[in-house]
């Protein structure tokens, strides 16, 4: 009977060790499972906020840290340690990376978590350079489940990352993983790079199965992936794995991007309303859109001046991508425009233009200096007359003070006034004018250019759009003593009415241009979008669309329920049909309609580049976003365009 209790009270003890172990193994789970999401939630929001806090402008969202194989917390951008495909590629989670914002996170064995990135994600700059909704399945990483068959292959549409808790020392075939230190400890509080092998070499923590190391991980192989834990080997009764793994699909890393860019396009919407309007946001209208079924580029600014009522205005939002008038890394993206030019010579205010090219040729250099549309010898007319004195009388105008004629054929027509000094146009004015022609010839490179540092308008003047007319910028620069102008003749009519001719002879003379003369320089102007929307195609998966009363020159003001307000579907029990503006993303070219055949715009834009841009938002969006109608759907069903409300 003794003996009996005895056995009984074995398996009892038995029985409770076995459930207190299961119990700690849990608890450790858990824990680990909540530093894997912390870890995952980070590193998201890493690429989303890669272009802000890594690469301003220059790349864009998307992005993933390489792995930190020093045990310092930084990421490595040597090609070796990040996108070599010959070469393990895992390391420590890189928490203390330039805009990760996190901390040195632990699993439940005290051990920081490690890492590895896919070569079509890492930031390092010779890997790919376009992430955008159409990358999806590009990812590089194969990861195989408990059994060892493939869940993701990275060959054909693998993960982009992985994060592992390593968990508590184990035998790697046979040989206990050793992670004593010799050089001093693996302290929370140590940034400082390591190079002792029990914390660097990650055959001390990650685990194997078989033939699948996850210590020995190598871009864009099929056989080097991951492996889920826990793995048991039954026959010998332990453990072989305890990596706890979280993975990073492309998916979600996409999710991120998209809205990073919908971001980007509404800080730029706002920043132009408020450079275009001032801060009254009931004043604010939208820019004049790129139609989407508009071939020309983007680059072209030649947005369409289309009034659509009651339909919304719906299409593309033209950018130079990159910011006017700002010194950065890069020249901007060339564009077409024609350039609005006001030259005052020693009182003579002249308003002139230099008509847009045929191609694109005006850009911002890196150093901030404006790129012209005209080159050295470049010759402009202007017109001035002499205005009306006070008190009007016989000889009126004389009194001295020269006014422009305002720039409308660039011809001595626009100089055609009647006694109140308004522009008539076509019919001879009935009292006596001074007019002066000026002929201006521009000095300096081929490409003519005007220098940045010579600006002096501070703020800029910002001109707005109306129901005939883009937007503008103008900047004011001074000579400075570079001869922006080698030369200004004049020549005087005293007696225009309707036509010029120089009255009496002779009446000419010549002006000089020096450091008391300005210049002023108009462009049209757009929504500044950073250049990498631009680098990475996402100009063309984003459409803009807002209620016609929201157009230059509307009343502002859109009726909900009736013909002007946009309705936005996908939000039950709130009011849907008083929206003023928003954006619509697509997703991946698969959203295309295959049937469709005419997309358009094939040679503009990246090589091999997949083109979104067509004559039917059918081959674009899906449900109710396809059609150019006032309606519009945040969750259309079997689709994944992304919708963010402007107002």
């Amino acid at each position: 009977m003794l003996l009996a209790l005895m056995g009984i009270g074995g398996v009892v003890v038995a029985g409770y060790t076995q459930g207190a172990k299961k119990d700690a193994e849990h608890v450790r789970f858990l824990h680990n499972k909540r530093v894997l999401e912390e870890a995952k939630q980070a590193l998201l929001m890493y690429a989303y906020r890669y272009p802000q806090t890594a690469a301003p402008n220059i790349r864009g969202p998307g992005r993933l840290p390489c792995p930190d194989t020093d045990n310092d917390g930084i990421p490595e951008p040597l090609i070796n340690n990040c996108i070599d495909a010959l070469v393990a590629m895992v390391g420590r989670f890189p928490w203390a990376a330039n805009g990760m914002n996190f901390y040195d996170i632990r699993d439940a064995s005290g051990q920081r978590l490690w890492y590895a990135v896919s070569q079509n994600f890492n930031f390092n700059v010779a890997a790919p350079d376009v992430i955008n909704s159409d990358t999806i399945g590009t990812g590089t990483i194969t990861i195989y489940d408990q059994t060892g068959a493939s869940v993701y292959d990275g060959t054909a549409a693998g993960v982009a990352a992985v994060i592992i808790a390593p968990g508590a020392p184990l035998a790697r075939n046979g040989v206990l993983q050793d992670r004593r230190v010799t050089n001093g400890i693996d302290d929370p509080e140590d940034t400082t790079a390591d190079t002792d092998p029990a914390i660097v070499d990650p055959t001390n923590y990650l685990d194997i199965s078989g033939g699948l190391d996850n210590a020995d991980f190598i871009n864009n192989n099929a056989v080097d992936g991951f492996i889920l834990g826990p793995v048991d080997d039954l026959a010998a009764d332990e453990l072989i794995v305890n990596d706890q793994i979280i993975v990073i699909t492309v998916d979600e890393v996409i999710k991120f991007a998209e809205k990073a860019v919908l971001s980007a396009y509404r800080a730029a919407i706002e920043d132009y309303q408020q450079k275009i309007w001032g801060l009254a946001t009931a004043n604010y209208r939208y820019p004049w859109l790129d139609s989407y079924d508009n071939a020309d580029p983007l680059t072209q600014f030649d947005a369409d001046i289309t009034a659509a009522a009651p339909a919304p205005v719906i299409g593309r939002l033209p950018s130079i991508f990159a910011n006017y008038f700002v010194t950065n890394d890069n020249d901007s993206q060339q564009f077409i425009t024609e350039m609005d030019l006001k030259m005052n010579v020693d009182g003579h205010p002249v308003e002139a233009r230099a008509a847009a090219s045929a191609a694109p040729d005006v850009f911002f250099k890196a150093n901030g200096d404006l790129s012209s549309s005209f080159n050295s010898g470049a010759a402009f007319v202007g017109w001035v007359w002499d205005g009306h004195d006070s008190t009007p009388h016989v000889n009126s105008p004389n009194d001295g003070i020269w006014e422009a004629c305002p720039y409308v054929t660039g011809t001595e027509e626009d100089c055609n006034r009647d006694t109140a000094g308004n522009f008539k146009g076509g019919v001879a004015s009935d009292v006596l004018l001074k007019v002066r022609k000026l002929d201006f010839i521009f000095n300096g490179a081929s490409p003519f250019e005007f220098p940045f540092a010579s600006i002096t308008a501070t703020p800029l003047s910002y001109t707005p759009p109306d129901v005939a007319n883009h937007a503008t910028v103008s900047a004011e620069y001074t000579d400075g003593g570079a001869g922006l102008i080698s030369s200004v003749i004049w020549r005087e009519d005293d007696d225009f009415q309707n036509s010029f001719t120089e009255f009496p002879l002779p009446n000419n003379g010549v002006l000089t241009f020096d450091g008391a003369d300005t210049i002023t320089v108009g462009l049209r102007y757009y929504p500044e979008l950073p250049r990498w929307t631009w680098r990475n195609r996402w100009h063309d998966m984003v459409q803009v669309a807002y209620s016609s009363a929201l157009q230059p020159g509307g009343d502002g003001t859109c009726s909900a329920g009736f013909d002007d307000c946009l309705t936005l579907q996908g939000f039950p029990g709130v009011v849907n049909n008083d929206k003023i503006a928003l954006l619509v993303l697509s997703g991946n070219e698969n959203d295309l309609d295959i049937l469709n055949t005419a997309l358009i715009d094939g040679a503009v834009g990246l090589v091999g580049a997949p083109d979104y841009l067509a004559d039917d938002l059918a081959a674009i969006f899906e449900g109710e976003n396809s059609t150019p109608d006032l309606i519009f759907d945040q969750r259309p069903a079997n689709a994944n365009d992304v919708i963010l409300l402007l107002e």
